[in-house]
């Protein structure tokens, strides 16, 4: 029996591609990211579309006639799904609300079984909610009004615990919002489908009006002036669910007129929001670009303990023995902007390495760490301590972070380190972003110097590895070459794993010293990968300047 093929329809990043690949050895999956949309942040399953050309059309239009299971639906042409995928059985769809998308494209008539991405965005969403009402509670836009006017008077503030909250709409989202409201003393009534009609009749009681239901003919326009005018004088709405669920031109006549303390707004019923909005410009509302459920990721890790097998010797290139130094732990003494080779050490990075002994949570922690994002020290004589991800090692999960000296002189193997995880997934036009906070971005505009540019021939040890997760050690390299300089490899393409691909760049970051073993070398984390002409780059040779210090420091 032939195993089903898999679709990946919107772009995914290469990590849980894999990960789909792992969980279902016998599945193949159909995933080309340069025939989709192209993301403008880390989950944007939405995205920039694409001009293809004919025989991009084409490749697109056999991998969705071959599937027969889709994560997420034909961007070109959702409407003419099962015309265009007669084979297709089952869509995973990227979103929790799609009832109303489904029944506009007439794909509820095909026989498509279709899911939802329910629950998985609960708890940052439920954030936002809370959020939104202590915004208007505690009076944030009157305290930014007399700051700005440098007014110092007390006042008298207002609380949330006691409140009653409305929640409306009960599946994974609505449930965790009445959780969080509950904990901090509010009074919850909730409203499932089943109890929708007692809607206006709760209405007069609620303090804070919480939406979390799905977009359905039923819920379409659920909040009119008539609803607006049952609400108490004061009272907040937030909403998490849909635009069209609440009547906006009545929206923005009850905030015009103060009736309501404020609105939180994520979602709208034309999006973006048109700049003729009057909500822009109310100071009773909080504009939200559907973003409520996009969020950065703390991950914690820690200082790696340095191990040795029976033996203490290696074999290097030449077949003498030799005892690593200075590949693992805290490592002291080497510090950004070295010479690769000035060390007798092996793999040598400066600050830390981290790890996690689950093997999961360590390819998670590699996965997500990017260049400049900040980790804090937890525990041991350090906590407290701030210092920034470099990058990251290949065969163990290893997480290289920066710390001051004096820090390094405190951290102590078992230390834990979180590390704030952003910027996987980013992109710049024509160009797919690796292992870089946006905070960096700035620093790699282009043309990007480089210290030099070499072949992909060179690369030895994470050729074929994800680049989300090892390094490349590089075998041959420019003059002169330092901890912290950018290096680009030509003919090498490695958003899915690493390999030749002729006419395509990649630039990185040497993130470790070279090593004696044979295949391996000085360590370049990749950065930007793309088109040679849409990835230009001068070799800048000993003028280059490379990443230092202050380049990765974004403390206030």
């Amino acid at each position: 029996m032939p195993q089903p093929a898999v679709l990946i329809a919107t772009y995914l990043e290469p990590e849980h591609v894999g990960r789909i690949a792992a969980a279902a050895p016998g599945v193949e999956v159909l995933y080309e990211p340069e025939l989709l949309p192209i993301p403008r942040y880390r989950c944007d399953h939405t995205g920039t579309p694409r001009t293809l050309s004919a025989a991009g059309n084409a490749r697109w239009e056999r991998m969705l006639a071959g599937a027969d299971i889709a994560f997420d639906f034909d961007w070109q042409d959702p409407a003419r799904l099962a015309q265009r995928a007669p084979k297709l059985r089952w869509v995973q769809a990227t979103s929790v609300g799609i009832g109303g998308f489904v029944q506009r494209t007439g794909l509820e008539r095909t026989g498509i079984t279709f899911t939802t991405a329910a629950g998985i965005h609960a708890v940052p969403l439920a954030e936002f909610a809370v959020t939104g009402a202590l915004y208007f509670v505690k009076g944030v836009p009157e305290l930014r009004r007399r700051q700005a006017a440098q007014r110092w008077e007390r006042y008298t503030t207002a609380q949330l615990a006691g409140r009653t909250v409305t929640v409306v709409g009960l599946g994974g989202m609505g449930r965790q919002v009445a959780r969080s409201f509950e904990a901090l003393g509010c009074t919850v009534i909730g409203l499932g489908r089943d109890r929708i009609a007692e809607l206006d009749e709760v209405l007069p009681a609620t303090d804070v009006l919480v939406l979390c239901c799905p977009l359905t003919p039923q819920t379409e326009g659920l909040i009119g002036a008539k609803q607006l005018e049952r609400l108490p004088e004061g009272a907040i709405l937030v909403n998490i669910s849909r635009g069209p669920v609440v009547d906006e031109p009545a929206l923005i006549e009850a905030l015009a007129g103060d009736r309501l303390a404020g609105a939180a707004l994520d979602v709208f019923a034309t999006e973006p929001l048109p700049a003729e909005s009057p909500l822009w410009g109310l100071d009773n509302v909080l504009v939200s670009p559907h973003s409520a459920s996009t969020v950065a990721m703390n991950l914690t890790g820690a200082v790696e303990t340095p191990t040795m097998g029976s033996s203490p010797y290696l074999v290097d290139a030449d077949g003498a023995p030799y005892v690593p130094i200075g590949s693992s732990g805290v490592v002291l003494g080497v510090r950004l902007g070295d010479g690769v080779f000035d060390h007798d050490a092996d793999h040598a990075a400066p600050g830390v390495t981290l790890e996690h002994r689950d093997q999961a949570a360590r390819h998670a922690l590699a996965a997500f760490a990017c260049l400049g994002n900040e980790a804090v020290v937890r525990t041991g004589a350090a906590a407290g301590a701030r210092g920034t991800v470099l990058g990251k090692r290949g065969e163990e999960g290893r997480v290289i972070v920066l710390f001051p000296d004096e820090v390094l002189a405190q951290l102590l193997p078992g230390d834990a380190v979180a590390v704030r995880a952003h910027g996987q997934g980013a992109t710049l036009p024509g160009l797919t972003v690796l292992n870089t906070d946006p905070r960096m971005l700035p620093r790699l505009a282009l043309p990007l110097g480089v210290r030099g540019v070499v072949p992909s021939s060179v690369v030895g040890i994470g050729i074929g590895r994800p680049a989300q997760l090892w390094d490349l050690d590089l075998q041959e390299v420019p003059p002169g070459l330092r901890l912290g300089d950018l290096v680009a490899v030509d003919d090498l393409d490695v958003r899915h794993n690493a390999g030749y691909r002729r006419g395509w760049r990649t630039v990185g970051v040497i993130v470790h010293g070279g090593s004696p073993l044979p295949g391996h070398g000085p360590g370049l984390m990749p950065l930007l990968c793309g088109p040679a002409a849409d990835l230009p780059v001068h070799a800048d040779g000993d003028q280059h300047l490379g990443l230092r210090a202050d380049d990765l420091d974004f403390r206030p």
